[in-house]
């Protein structure tokens, strides 16, 4: 269970550079698509919101035009 590295790590067994390198390397590889997912998702989130007020705020103007 777990990482070999950080069980290796708690063992006290020692680390090969390379491998960890290598580790690092494809982790910073996955990371950067999904920051671009994230951003990505935020963007349609706030776009998502906007949409939302709008509808509200015409839902309010709608109302009150009827008792106006």
């Amino acid at each position: 269970m777990g990482s070999p590295f950080f069980n290796a790590a708690a063992s006290g067994q020692p680390l090969d550079a390379e491998s960890l390198m290598a580790k690092v390397e494809t982790l910073c590889l996955r990371l950067t698509p999904q920051q671009a997912t994230n951003r990505s998702f935020a963007e349609v989130n706030d776009t998502l919101i906007s949409n939302v007020e709008a509808m509200r705020q015409e839902d309010i103007d709608s109302d009150a035009r009827e008792e106006g």
